[in-house]
């Protein structure tokens, strides 16, 4: 089975959006790779803050794990372990060598930066481990 998990923080290029980056591969999962929108998370501008990108994250993992765990709202068919399951996690915007710049950290400095360590932690604990 496949996921997505597609953050966006690109307001300074509205009009290149649609045609390349997150926007498009949003729309090309969906259109032509036939992506179920329950197995997708998009996640763009003011949406795209650390809190928010954490949550939906491990929402969607938790959405995966209830499938491989045959919880799939009693449709009857129980997948495999899971094990060949894929995540594309996609980020377009800035950041550092080992940071995400989110929405709020990047224009309101609200927020801590969200740290590629708390996605990969994350991931070890309800994807692949």
């Amino acid at each position: 089975m496949y996921y997505a998990f597609i953050i966006g923080v690109n307001q300074e290029w509205p009009e290149q959006r649609t045609s390349h980056g997150d926007k498009a591969l949003a729309f090309c999962l969906s259109r032509h790779c036939c992506l179920p929108r329950e197995n997708k998370i998009e996640l763009f501008d003011d949406r795209a803050t650390r809190s928010n990108v954490l949550a939906a994250l491990e929402n969607l993992l938790d959405y995966r794990n209830s499938k491989v765990n045959g919880k799939n709202g009693g449709s009857g068919s129980v997948r495999s372990n899971g094990e060949e399951d894929t995540l594309l996690f996609y980020y377009g915007g800035h950041g550092k060598r080992d940071e995400f710049c989110t929405h709020t950290t990047c224009e309101a400095g609200d927020e801590e930066w969200l740290k590629h360590n708390d996605i990969i932690e994350l991931l070890e604990r309800k994807f692949h481990g």
